[in-house]
């Protein structure tokens, strides 16, 4: 009876027990570009793009804004945001337009900068976006406000402020990677 009670006893604080689950590993990519620790990186008409600018913001509503972007004489840079209702765990395609579209997409553009002034850039005309313009999220970790995940785009729309930006024609991204965090 003695080893019968010892034997529940153990059972019962096994069951008992919270058992905290494991975090999802990180994806391992196969970064076209040579990268630091957080980093955006992606082909830009064929070419590497290595960002020494990536960030992600947390906003009042709970979107996920983020940046990979170069800063310089003219800053530029990809901007996503992500709203807090989109699910993670689905491919979310991109056009660029408010965070107040469909659950299912998320916004993007790519930006120059000339001074505090905006300089213009690309972007995906709201319901122009194809299922070849998505952004895929493939770790988010809300304790330490890392993500990480894939992207590639084809933008539709031209607007610069030329000069001094000098810009492409076209821009398409593909190859598109990143690791970014709350800092």
């Amino acid at each position: 009876m003695k080893n019968l009670s010892i034997f529940l006893i153990v059972i019962t604080c096994f069951f008992a027990c919270e058992k905290e689950e494991p975090a999802p590993p990180m994806p391992i990519y196969d970064v076209p570009c040579e990268v630091e620790e957080y980093y955006g990186a992606f082909l830009q008409n064929g070419e590497c793009f290595v960002s020494n600018e990536a960030i992600l913001r947390i906003t009042n509503n709970n979107s996920r804004a983020f940046r990979i972007g170069k800063q310089g004489t003219i800053p530029e840079g990809i901007n996503f945001t992500v709203s807090h209702e989109a699910d993670l765990k689905d491919t979310l395609f991109l056009e660029t337009r408010g965070i107040a579209g469909r659950v299912g997409n998320a916004s993007v553009f790519y930006s120059y900068a000339i001074g505090d002034s905006d300089g213009g850039g690309f972007r995906i005309t709201s319901g122009t976006g194809t299922d070849q313009d998505f952004i895929i999220i493939d770790y988010f970790n809300a304790d330490t406000t890392e993500m990480m995940g894939r992207f590639q785009c084809r933008f539709n729309t031209r607007s610069i402020a030329e000069p001094p930006v000098v810009a492409p024609d076209t821009m398409v991204i593909t190859e598109g990677y990143f690791r970014v965090k709350v800092e």
